[in-house]
């Protein structure tokens, strides 16, 4: 394999996870903003 080809698999794999660290970041967000919500509900 050729090292272009390589350092573009390989930048694409890092976008990859990348992208599901952010999707990881936004749920767990979006969780913390609901239990907010149901908290201030409660009080």
């Amino acid at each position: 394999m050729s090292p272009a080809l390589t350092l573009l698999l390989w930048a694409f794999e890092i976008q990859d996870s990348i992208f599901l660290l952010k999707r990881m970041a936004y749920k767990i967000r979006h969780s913390i903003m609901k239990t907010f919500e149901q908290m201030f509900i409660l009080m």
